[in-house]
């Protein structure tokens, strides 16, 4: 796994100050490049602007929807093969069967092991 982040240029999308602290340095540890957004609208603006390996996206913001910037997200040209992986406290199988069918590549609820949420990601990076 540590190979498959290295070098990564990640963004992370979360409300929760905590949560995008300890994410981000699970990235970095692996030797990727993580960079946070904690609103919808920062997080569409980075994801226009930067090209990212992957995006893990909270299904919960502030000013937005997790759905609706995905969404969006997929319909960035610079975004729209970009893996997305949704990271949130929302369970509901309906909530997680909207996201696939709108482009997730992936969807992980917290709280979460790091040996899923690592499963998550060789699955997700090892794709084609």
């Amino acid at each position: 796994m540590t190979n498959l982040l290295k070098d990564k240029k990640v963004l992370i999308m979360d409300d929760e100050l905590g949560m995008l602290d300890i994410a981000k340095e699970f990235f970095n540890q692996y030797g990727a490049h993580a960079c946070t957004a904690s609103t919808a609208i920062d997080a569409m603006r980075m994801a226009e602007t930067g090209k990212y390996d992957l995006i893990i996206l909270d299904r919960r913001l502030p000013d937005g929807d997790g759905n609706e910037v995905l969404k969006k997200i997929k319909g960035m040209e610079a975004a729209k093969n970009t893996p997305v992986i949704m990271l949130t406290g929302e369970k509901k199988m309906t909530e997680i069967k909207s996201s696939i069918e709108l482009g997730a590549a992936g969807y992980i609820t917290k709280p979460f092991r790091p040996t899923d949420f690592l499963a998550q990601l060789e699955k997700i990076l090892k794709e084609p």
